[in-house]
Parts: structure tokens; sequence; C-alpha cells
């Protein structure tokens, strides 16, 4: 193997969990404020916030603050690759930009993956999987800019109250109005569910629905496995990754994430006489409290 030539790091709200790809750098977690307390992102869990939404709170989340980021960049020596959260998604990237100028010695790229969480990570993974074989950053950013269009992100919110208040899903809030034919409040919208493509690929793709109706989630997560099968269809898969917000026991893999990863393993299977590589994992706090508990996250990514 090479020498390494570039350390790559993230956010927190990538839900890289440990063990994974121990060697990529977690930067300046989110602060999470809950009704009484405030905790930096990486002293909470998803598990924690669920229960706090749970009990009725409201959970937010601050942006992170470009001094943190800088603080944090000045202490890693030599060349730095940043995989950031798209910028139409928050101001993490703007910040991160903002720290590699004021350190302005060229030692920080801050990547714009133009997705959101599971899609970040796998972002991550790509650059880690290339920095490990020695690549410069250079080099390793060509990769990645083949690898964007190869990557899908879809999620399901269970609740569009707490997507609403986080501000990223302005066109289904739109969409909901439409239905509503008026101005909205929480109560209104915690009664719709949608799944919604959150990467360059189908920026405006989603589905909204009232949860009125019966199997409503069980109706959108299965258009999520279908548009993964879709993809199976045509090639293989590289990888998938299916994030969740934790529960109580925060250990355990709720039945709905399971069944996905169980559901396309078996259509890749069948398809393509082998398994595929799935990562289960937890989706970090900040995520949680911008989606809410029961909803889903599916990132793949296709073949070359």
């Amino acid at each position: 193997m090479s020498e390494r030539r570039v350390t790559v790091t993230t956010e927190y709200s990538a839900g890289l969990r440990r063990g994974l790809a121990d060697a990529i750098r977690p930067l300046a977690p989110a602060i999470i404020y809950f009704a009484n307390h405030e905790l930096p992102e990486d002293q909470t869990s998803s598990a924690d916030v669920v229960a706090a939404i749970n009990r009725g709170e409201t959970v937010r989340t601050a942006a992170i603050n470009p001094t943190r980021i800088q603080q944090s960049f000045e202490e890693i020596p030599g060349d730095i690759l940043h995989i950031a959260t798209g910028d139409h998604f928050t101001n993490n990237h703007n910040s991160a930009a903002m720290a590699a100028r004021e350190i302005g010695d060229g030692r920080v790229e801050v990547f714009n993956t133009e997705t959101v969480s599971a899609g970040v990570a796998l972002t991550a993974l790509e650059a880690e999987k290339w920095a490990e074989q020695g690549l410069s950053r250079d080099e390793i950013i060509t990769k990645l800019q083949n690898f964007l269009p190869r990557l899908h992100v879809i999620g399901y919110v269970d609740n569009m109250m707490y997507a609403a208040r986080g501000g990223r899903v302005g066109e289904v809030v739109d969409r909901i109005k439409q239905v509503l034919g008026g101005n909205l409040v929480d109560s209104a919208l915690s009664k719709f569910a949608a799944t919604v493509h959150m990467d360059r690929n189908k920026p405006h793709d989603f589905d909204v629905k009232p949860k009125v109706l019966a199997a409503v989630k069980k109706t959108l997560i299965g258009k999520i496995v279908e548009s993964v099968s879709q993809a199976i269809e045509t090639k293989p898969l590289e990888c998938v990754m299916v994030a969740y917000p934790e529960d109580t026991p925060a250990e355990s893999i709720p039945a709905s994430a399971q069944k996905v990863a169980d559901e396309i393993n078996r259509l890749h299977r069948e398809k393509h006489g082998r398994d595929v590589e799935i990562y289960l994992t937890p989706m970090s706090p900040s995520v949680t409290a911008h989606i809410g508990p029961g909803s889903l996250g599916v990132a793949y990514v296709e073949s070359q």
C-alpha cells in the first residue's frame, strides 16, 4: 500500500458509526438544543433526540461555527479533504469553506457532496478508500466527481412537521399547502409523510401522502425499495447504506430498516447472483432532529 498523502474529514452529521472507517475524522459537532439543556452532537445520540421528541420537546440544532472548524483543521497536519453536506441543505459547507480560506495555506479542500446524511457518509468512505491507496487530494477529487453521479439518496420522512421546522424540504411543504389550501400549523404537517430524493440526480423528486390513509408508511418505503430495484435491474450496486433514527434500546435496529436492507439484498442477489454490501447505521443526532422518529434514509451507489 502506498503512503497516505491526505487526511479525509467530514461532519458528525454524516453519521459514520465507530468502527466503519475510524481513519475518517468527524469535525466540529453541531450543537443540539433540548428543552432544558444543550449538548455537542458527539456527546449525545440519535436515541436521545428520539426520546426527547417523544416527550414532547422541540429539539433544535445550530449551524457549525467556522472558527471551530478552523481550529479542527489546524490540528491536522498535511493536506485535508473535507467531505461536506450539500450547500443547499445546510450552511456546513459554507462554514467549512470559510474556515479553509482563513487558514489560507491551501492545505484544506472542501468537497461539496450535493447530498446529505448517508450520502455524505458513502462519499467519505469512497474518499478514504482512495486516500488509503496513496492518491493525492486532487486525484481523489477527480474520482469523487465520477462517483457523485452514481450516488443516490432517498429519505422517508414519517412526520413532515420536523422536516418543515428544519427548513430542508420547502417544496414538499408547498405541496402540502396546496392540498390543505391555507396556512399550515404543526398539527397539520404532522399528518403527512413523504419520500424525498436528497441528491443532485433527482433534487425535486418527491411523493407526499396524508397519513390518514392506511399503510402509508409501508407504501412510501416500498417506493424507496422500488427505486433501488430499478437501479438493480440496470447494473449491480457497489454498496448501500440504510440509516435510521435510533430508538430505545439504542443497540436495536428498527424492523423497517432491517426489512429494507434484506429486501434490497434479495433483489440484488436474484438479479446479479451475489449479495451487495449493506451498511445499517444510526442517523446522527442533528439529522434525527430534522426528520424525526420513524424516518429512514437509503443511499446506494451504482457500479460504473
